[in-house]
């Protein structure tokens, strides 16, 4: 079994992503991580569809409001090993361009989702590009990120929202059933263990997709779904 470790700035075009590219002290204070296992639906599924799978890596993807784009600069110490375990160290907060406003809402009460992807470096630079496929996500897991003295997720006239329950930065959760209300208000997710986020490879990603930012659509998710082949909303 191939193990990559890769450091690098996420997304960025200026670095490249290798054992020796850095040392370790190069990262800093480490925030959150996450770790779990990555498999495919049935043994051969890949090689079926003529991936290799000892290209595949994993990485995290955000959520954003004017579509997805890879220039975010986030610092991303990953382990991946396929199949089987793989592990995600985080250095540095979300991104500015992944903060979602609620509808109603306001800076205050902005936050920001990703979901941690497979994908296929065809390159093997470690790196996520356009051309490159994402493959799978995990079923039902995502990352939460909330800033320092961040108010609620809910709009100011009320409704369900997050509360202090939730750690400013980064948390993993899952949602009972959808993220948003009738009324187009962020409902809470639950904490989840940030040690058992499984990533399953397989054809159906856009079933896991949720419209987090409560627009009623998955523009958010642009670069995994689009218009073509993503329902309008998701319950």
């Amino acid at each position: 079994m191939q193990q990559w470790i890769c450091r690098c700035l996420l997304f960025s075009p200026l670095l490249a992503c290798g054992n020796d590219l850095v040392g370790a002290d190069y990262f800093g204070e480490q925030l959150y991580s996450i770790s779990g296992y990555s498999n495919q639906v049935e043994p051969n599924y890949l090689a079926d569809l003529g991936y290799d799978p000892l290209q595949v890596k994993t990485t995290l993807l955000w959520a954003q409001q004017d579509g997805i784009s890879l220039d975010n600069q986030l610092l991303l110490d990953t382990t991946t090993a396929f199949p089987g375990f793989y592990r995600m160290d985080f250095y540095h907060p979300a991104p500015d361009e992944a903060f979602l406003i609620p509808p109603g809402g306001t800076a205050e009460n902005a936050f920001a989702y990703a979901i941690p992807i497979a994908y296929h470096d065809e390159d093997d630079d470690g790196l996520l590009a356009e051309d490159e496929d994402i493959l799978g996500a995990t079923v039902d897991t995502y990352l939460l990120y909330l800033p320092e003295g961040y108010e609620t997720l809910a709009p100011p006239e009320g409704g369900k929202g997050l509360d202090d329950s939730f750690e400013a930065g980064y948390n993993a959760v899952i949602f009972d059933d959808r993220p948003c209300d009738d009324s187009g208000r962020p409902l809470p997710p639950f904490p989840t263990d940030p040690a058992g986020v499984n990533i399953v490879i397989s054809g159906d990603l856009t079933s896991v997709l949720k419209d987090v930012d409560c627009r009623d659509g998955l523009d958010e998710w642009s670069l995994i779904c689009n218009e073509n082949e993503c329902p309008e909303t998701t319950e």
